[in-house]
């Protein structure tokens, strides 16, 4: 998908099937992005891999001093990243790690009472894997909950970041 994307061929796997079968169209759109460019997409989505896990690290610590874990607090980010299912996953150059840093940092983002963020965060872990979608609806319920006075807010976030695609 990837591939023929860079070559502006489409979300197509096969030439001439106008069928997109990718479930991870973000990840898949971010890999043909970077091989439009020339660059090798197997080692781009590697790198995407790691550099996403090594955003998670970083969200996992701040959200540890936001509970404050205070000294403490980077012993969980060194558990996620020694963790041997964290290390497979996050090494594959597969979807798993930006899913992960999506949504950890929509966790964070609604622990610190930034609603649109952690929503943003939601909707793109949505659209890195289909299981955000779950994610999403827990975020946009809570929030409607918590003020419904924004309800606006709450819901125009998802559709800013997911009407793109939906076009």
């Amino acid at each position: 998908y990837a591939h023929n994307l860079a070559l502006g061929n489409g979300f197509v796997y096969n030439l001439g099937e106008r069928v997109m079968g990718t479930t991870t169209p973000l990840f898949t759109f971010l890999l043909g992005l970077v091989g439009s460019t020339g660059l090798d997409i197997p080692r781009a989505a590697l790198a995407i891999s790691l550099l996403a896990s090594g955003f998670t690290a970083i969200v996992i610590y701040r959200l540890a001093l936001t509970l404050r874990f205070t000294h403490w607090a980077v012993v969980p980010a060194v558990l996620f990243a020694l963790w041997p299912r964290s290390v497979v996953a996050e090494s594959c150059g597969m979807e798993a790690a930006l899913f992960g840093l999506f949504v950890t940092g929509a966790v964070y983002f609604h622990t610190v009472r930034l609603p649109i963020y952690a929503l943003a965060m939601g909707t793109l872990a949505t659209l890195t894997r289909p299981e955000g979608l779950a994610m999403l609806g827990l975020l946009v319920i809570v929030n409607l909950y918590q003020s419904r006075e924004r309800w606006i807010q709450i819901l125009i976030t998802p559709l800013f970041v997911l009407g793109p695609w939906l076009v």
